[in-house]
């Protein structure tokens, strides 16, 4: 009886030892198949000292082929001011083992050479010595002392296509959190299915019932570590996501925290994370009229972010005048005209019965400011505020329903508003008219640097579905297009620390004017480039890697470019609720 227990024991041993083994096979697998979620493939960068003059788009293609085709290509671009910048570095991402390379330039003037060198891949691992065997197309090229001078056709695209093979390998980057978590599920899985399939024969029911739900339990719990996002910051929550802490930190001491900081990092990047937080959002806007990044009046359907409806106390008005008093003054000194436009807030102009308006003699304290500021005629303010109220009790929509910015039909009466100031300065100069443009409807959004027709920056903020935002939204704003746009020439750059637009138009004023300040401005650009001939166009908010913190110091960052293109006057267009950020214009540090 002993030994048939002990022969039992043994085989029980033995079926054991072989299901862990099968398990950790099956577990190697499908670890190394999902090695694209722990293995992070950093970009490969290339860089070039390029010389020349102009604002030129440079454009880097890696190619996965050994092949002129170009057909599995990863790329990447960026805009340079050649008569700032002489070097460049373009970082092309998910590019894992490319063998051919191609570096294409656009936006080059008809017969101004461009010379190229130093052209290194991967941080100056691989260097190009024989840049004689570019094939190039489009341009005039020569080669000599491993430097290549293109002379472009008037089509001003040229082609570099460089046919040897390289060898690089991109770097790999080891995210130790999504490896123990892709091992610890899978093993559990796989161990639990063979252990299922084992009692296959003896408890086939409700084996199968089993393994079904155990499959779907385990396949529910890869999804959320599916993919990882590496957001710092969520916008329609308005805070930071947790970051990544790991088990031993710098100084090699044990993080006795890490459960604590692995779960926070994991609820805040979990794949599919912010469609949940849109879900909720799109819920909370059908149930109710308060969100937290704003509100939404279901009456006249109009969203209004979060702060629409608060004022400044008129003190600190008048302390972040101060700045602008010594701008004017700055101004000044240099032979500069300067013309301040402040855009009333939203809510301001389109009032709501939602009744969340609790502070309106601040701003009445800042309309009769603003009559006292006008009245010393120091310095010019415009604020368009009763013009745009009279608007509005005729039917105009004023303001976009679905973000913050001015519709055309606001941003004309603002253009009018301004213009009766710079007229009484320049009587020469031709104010547009209804006449000078054609007009249009759109049903979408069109008010920010890209020009481009969407839902609205609020939609995507607060996280309201495309398909929700539509049915809200069934509005048709007129649009305007100058009758000679097609003769108006523009040159953009959005690069590090720029976002600028450089416009000419021969049939506008003798002058120099640069347009400075946020957002609010874009929809301006339909009119005053069309006003005088030489306009250049200053985005100090939302630029490639500028902190908020350092949007308004104007002087830090934009003074060089002032004094060298020696405008005749700059407008200076923000917003109502951008005031108190005005006392950094002269802020160095």
């Amino acid at each position: 009886m002993a030994v048939g227990l002990n022969i039992t024991m043994k085989n029980c041993n033995y079926h054991v030892k072989k299901r862990n083994i099968i398990a950790i096979v099956i577990t190697i697998i499908i670890v190394a198949v999902t090695n694209k979620f722990w293995l992070m493939f950093r970009p490969i960068s290339v860089s070039m000292d390029i010389k020349g003059t102009g604002n030129i788009l440079v454009t880097v293609l890696l190619n996965k082929k050994d092949n002129d085709e170009f057909k599995k290509i990863k790329s990447a671009e960026v805009w340079l001011d050649l008569d700032d910048a002489s070097h460049a570095e373009i970082l092309v991402p998910r590019a894992r083992y490319p063998k051919r390379v191609k570096i294409v330039l656009d936006n080059l003037a008809k017969d101004q050479p461009i010379t190229i060198s130093n052209i290194n891949i991967k941080n100056g691992k691989y260097k190009i010595d024989n840049v004689e065997k570019f094939k190039v197309e489009g341009a005039t090229f020569k080669a000599h002392n491993n430097e290549i001078t293109l002379i472009p056709d008037e089509n001003g695209f040229v082609s570099l296509t460089y046919p040897d093979t390289l060898k690089i390998r991109c770097a790999i980057r080891f995210q130790l959190e999504l490896f123990i978590i892709i091992l610890i599920l899978s093993y559990l899985l796989v161990y639990k299915l063979t252990d299922y399939i084992a009692d296959f024969k003896t408890e086939k029911k409700k084996s199968r019932i089993k393994i079904i739900f155990l499959t779907i339990f385990f396949v529910l719990l890869f999804i959320p570590m599916s993919h990882m996002d590496n957001e710092e910051m969520s916008i329609q929550e308005n805070r930071l996501l947790a970051k990544w802490k790991p088990l031993m930190m710098d100084d090699y001491e044990i993080n006795f925290e890490f459960g604590k900081n692995f779960n926070e990092w994991f609820n805040d990047h979990f794949a599919f994370r912010q469609s949940l937080v849109n879900i909720h959002s799109n819920l909370v806007l059908l149930l109710s009229d308060r969100l937290e990044t704003g509100s939404f009046d279901k009456r006249t359907k109009t969203l209004y972010a979060k702060g629409s409806f608060g004022h400044n106390d008129v003190d600190v008005i008048k302390d972040n005048f101060k700045a602008l008093y010594k701008f004017n003054d700055y101004c000044n000194q240099h032979g500069i005209k300067l013309y301040v436009l402040i855009v009333p807030n939203k809510a301001d102009i389109h009032t709501t019965k939602m009744n969340y308006v609790k502070d309106d003699y601040k701003h009445k304290d800042f309309l009769k400011y603003i009559e006292e500021v006008n009245k010393e005629n120091r310095i010019k303010v415009v604020y368009p505020y009763k013009a745009m109220i009279q608007a509005v009790n005729q039917g105009k929509q004023l303001y976009f329903k679905t973000e913050h910015h001015w519709t055309d039909d606001g941003a004309y009466i603002g253009y009018k508003s301004l213009m009766n100031e710079i007229v009484k300065d320049y009587p020469d100069i031709y104010t547009l008219t209804d006449d000078d443009f054609e007009y249009f409807t759109n049903k979408k959004v069109r008010g920010d640097f890209l020009r481009e027709f969407f839902n609205g920056q609020d939609c995507h903020r607060i996280g309201i579905s495309k398909l929700l935002c539509q049915a809200y939204h069934q509005y048709d704003y007129t649009y305007y297009k100058h009758k000679q746009f097609d003769a108006l020439k523009t040159v953009t750059i959005n690069t590090k620390h720029r976002l600028e637009k450089n416009y000419y138009y021969s049939g506008g004023a003798d002058y120099r004017v640069i347009q400075l300040g946020t957002s609010m401005n874009e929809n301006l650009t339909e009119f005053i480039p069309f006003t005088f001939k030489n306009v250049k166009r200053i985005r100090n908010n939302g630029v490639q890697e500028r902190k908020e913190s350092e949007e308004f110091k104007i002087i830090k960052y934009y003074e060089d470019e002032i004094l060298s293109y020696q405008p005749d006057m700059i407008i200076f267009c923000i917003t109502y609720n951008n005031i108190p950020q005005l006392h950094d214009l002269f802020n160095l540090e």
